[in-house]
């Protein structure tokens, strides 16, 4: 299957573009924090677009094109005395390969890969995640709008994935002012 190495491909890059610090001790609130701010800070040739709320949006250039994306980091998660890596929700466009709206969430954390029952949820609206390394995405391409349109309506985006490790994880993602930064993103790489 291809669509997850290419879309590996795409976390991998934005991941070296987003300063992203290792959670310190301080809770969970403290740590989306700190991953907020790491994410609003622009490394290795990406443009922040703007502020949005509790999202952010980036224009940069891999190889073949623009990318544009919006990201947020999560306002909790759960279980709390869990050990992770922060975790980003994004929503990318690459228009020159024909990428609209690709919701992609770094973890934080190996996911378990087989029979996990993954899920996001947006105003009760349940997506099917699978989970490869540290990245989930929407099990079916087809529920990707389905999955924005949602955030676009909701409040908040509830992860919950179970990690190699056997825990299940919850991710709460606040949505206020994603639909700016999304339009933001869309904008900037037409």
């Amino acid at each position: 299957m291809t669509r997850p190495n290419a879309k590996i491909r795409l976390v991998a890059t934005i991941a070296a573009l987003v300063a992203v610090p290792v959670l310190a001790s301080g809770g969970a609130d403290a740590a989306a924090k700190k991953a907020k701010k790491a994410a609003a800070s622009p490394v290795a040739g990406a443009t922040k677009i703007g502020d949005f709320g509790d999202w952010t949006a980036y224009k940069s250039k891999d190889s073949k094109s623009a990318v544009c994306y919006a990201v947020s980091a999560p306002k909790s998660r759960k279980p709390t005395g869990l050990t992770r890596d922060p975790a980003f929700v994004f929503v990318t466009q690459k228009p020159k390969e024909k990428v609209v709206d690709e919701v992609s969430f770094v973890l934080g954390f190996p996911a378990l890969e087989k029979g996990a029952g993954d899920v996001a949820t947006v105003k009760g609206a349940k997506f099917d995640l699978f989970g490869k390394g540290h990245t989930a995405w929407t099990k079916a391409v087809d529920d990707q709008p389905k999955l924005v349109a949602a955030m676009k309506a909701g409040a908040d985006l509830v992860t919950e994935v179970k990690s190699a490790a056997g825990h299940l994880t919850t991710d709460t993602y606040s949505l206020k002012g994603f639909g700016k930064a999304l339009e933001a993103s869309v904008k900037a790489c037409k």
